[in-house]
C-alpha cells in the first residue's frame, strides 16, 4: 500500500477523500513530499558506507583511510569500492591481497587458469552426457547431465550449460559474449588464483565433441596464458609479479581516448591521401553516438541500387563472411553515402541476401559497394583479453604504472617487488604504445 492510500485511510469516510478535490490534492502533496524525504534519507544513509557510497562521497570515505582514487585509471565507483578494503584493512604481504587488488583492474580471467569453448550456443548436449575434469591437479570429478538441466536436448543454451557446470566444486563457469557477432561461449576457471591452479578436462567426457562442448583436453596452467596476473617468490624477500601491459579498466570509460580502427576490412592500415581516415572512429562506450557496432564481416555489392526503391534481394560477391542468417547491414561505412541499418531476412546461397521487403533504400549504391554486418543498439566492446585494443591516445602505460604503485603499497617492510610486464603481441606501423620507451620493439 502506498503512502497516499494510507493517508486516506486515516481520515473518516465523511471527508470523502476520493471525491473532494481540495482534500485529495492536499493529501497527494503530503504523500509525495513524504516519499521524497524518505528517498533523500535513504540516499544519505547510502553515502555512509564504502559499498554503497558514490562519487565524491566515496572519495571522502577513502580519504579518511588515506586512500585516493587514482586519476589515471578513471575507476568507476563499483571498482573503487572494491579496491578500498584491499588497501586499508587486509594484511600486508598476503598473496590473496595482491590477487584481489589485481582483480579490480584485470578481473579473475587474468589471475586464474581458464579455458573457453571454441564453439558457441546452442550446444549439442544430450541427457546423460558426462563431464569429467581435474581441478588444480586433484582427483577427477564427474558430473552427469540430467533431464532437468537441458530443456531441449541437442540445443542447450549457454545459460543451461553454465548452470550445469556450476555444480562442479572449485570452478566458476562464465558466459562470454563475442563483441562483434554476439555469440555466447562458455568459459570455466579454477577458483585458485596464480600458478598453483590448473584445469584438465578429460577426453573421456561424453559431453565433448564437435557441436557439443569443444573444450581443450590437455592440462592447462596459468603460465600458458599470454596475458596474465601471476605472483612468484623465487628468492627470499622478493616477489615477482607478472602483469599485462594493458589495464582493461580503461575500456569501461575511455574518457578522452580516440580508437583508431586499423582493421583492413573497414579501412586500410595507412590513412588516405588527406592524412586522416574518413568517418568517425571515436569509441562510444554508452552507445549514444551510434546505435550499432560495425564488424569486419563484409560483402561486396554486385548490382546497382537506386535511392527510393524496394529491393527484396541483392547479389553480392560471397556471403560466407556473414555469420548470422538474419540481421542488419551498413552500406559505405564512414563515407558520405553511408546507409544503415539495412535489415535482411535470410541468406539462401553464397551470392544472395534477401532484404526485408518493407525497407526502402534512402541512397543509391553502385556495384563494388562494401556492406558490413552490424550489431544494432550495442556500443563497441573490446574483448577482455586485450586482443581488440588497437591504438588509444589515452596512455595505457600511465594506467599500468598507477596500478603498479597501488600493488607496491601492499608489500611488507623490506620486501622487494619485481614487475614483469607482459606486452601484447601486436605488430604496429608505429612503436608499441603499451610499452614505456619511445623505441619499443613492435
Amino acid at each position: 500500500m502506498d503512502k497516499l492510500s494510507r493517508l486516506k485511510q486515516t481520515l473518516p469516510d465523511v471527508f470523502n477523500t476520493e471525491v473532494n478535490p481540495t482534500l485529495k490534492a492536499l493529501l497527494t502533496a503530503i504523500a509525495s513530499s513524504d516519499t521524497y524525504i524518505e528517498t533523500l534519507i535513504q540516499n544519505t544513509k547510502a553515502q555512509f558506507f564504502v559499498k554503497t557510497a558514490e562519487d565524491q562521497y566515496l572519495d571522502v570515505l577513502a580519504n579518511n583511510l588515506g586512500i585516493v582514487r587514482p586519476p589515471a585509471l578513471n575507476l568507476l565507483n563499483e571498482d573503487f569500492s572494491k579496491l578500498i578494503p584491499n588497501l586499508s584493512f587486509k594484511s600486508k604481504q598476503r598473496r590473496r591481497a595482491f590477487y584481489d587488488t589485481a582483480d579490480v583492474f584485470w578481473g579473475p580471467l587474468f589471475s586464474r587458469t581458464n579455458i573457453q569453448t571454441t564453439n558457441f550456443e546452442p550446444f549439442n548436449v544430450q541427457i546423460g552426457d558426462t563431464f569429467k575434469i581435474s581441478v588444480d591437479g586433484r582427483s577427477t570429478q564427474t558430473t552427469k547431465v540430467l533431464a532437468t538441466d537441458v530443456a531441449i536436448p541437442g540445443a542447450a543454451t549457454a545459460l543451461e550449460v553454465s548452470t550445469f557446470l556450476s555444480k562442479i566444486p572449485n570452478i566458476t563457469p562464465t558466459i562470454l559474449e563475442d563483441p562483434n557477432s554476439g555469440d555466447l561461449f562458455i568459459n570455466i576457471r579454477t577458483n585458485t588464483p596464480g600458478p598453483r591452479g590448473s584445469l584438465e578436462v578429460l577426453s573421456t567426457s561424453t559431453i565433448l565433441g564437435t557441436g557439443k562442448l569443444e573444450f581443450p583436453t590437455k592440462k592447462t596452467r596459468l603460465r600458458e596464458q599470454g596475458q596474465r596476473v601471476s605472483i612468484y617468490e623465487v628468492r627470499s624477500k622478493e616477489l615477482i609479479i607478472e602483469i599485462p601491459a594493458i589495464v582493461p579498466t580503461l575500456r569501461k570509460t575511455l574518457r578522452g581516448s580516440h580508437h583508431l580502427h586499423i582493421d583492413s576490412t573497414l579501412e586500410p592500415p595507412q590513412p588516405p591521401s588527406g592524412g586522416v581516415w574518413r568517418g568517425s572512429f571515436l569509441f562510444d562506450p554508452n552507445g549514444t553516438k551510434n546505435n550499432y557496432s560495425v564488424t569486419g564481416q563484409k560483402v561486396i555489392l554486385q548490382q546497382p541500387i537506386n535511392a527510393g526503391t524496394v529491393v527484396t534481394s541483392i547479389t553480392v560477391d560471397n556471403t560466407t563472411p556473414i555469420i548470422k542468417k538474419q540481421g542488419f547491414l551498413i552500406a559505405e561505412f564512414g563515407m558520405e553515402n553511408e546507409e544503415q541499418p539495412i535489415p535482411y531476412r535470410a541468406i539462401p546461397n553464397t551470392n544472395t541476401i534477401l532484404i526485408d521487403p518493407s525497407y526502402i533504400f534512402m541512397k543509391s549504391h553502385a556495384i563494388g559497394t562494401i556492406l558490413n554486418y552490424i550489431i544494432p543498439n550495442k556500443p563497441i566492446k573490446p574483448q577482455i583479453n586485450g586482443n581488440d585494443f588497437a591504438i588509444y591516445l589515452t596512455s595505457p602505460s600511465d594506467a599500468r604504472l598507477a596500478v603498479q604503485a597501488i600493488l607496491e603499497t601492499l608489500k611488507a617492510e623490506g620486501i622487494k617487488i619485481v614487475f614483469i610486464i607482459l606486452a601484447p603481441k601486436y605488430t604496429y606501423l608505429l612503436d608499441n604504445p603499451y610499452l614505456e620507451t619511445d623505441n619499443a620493439p613492435t
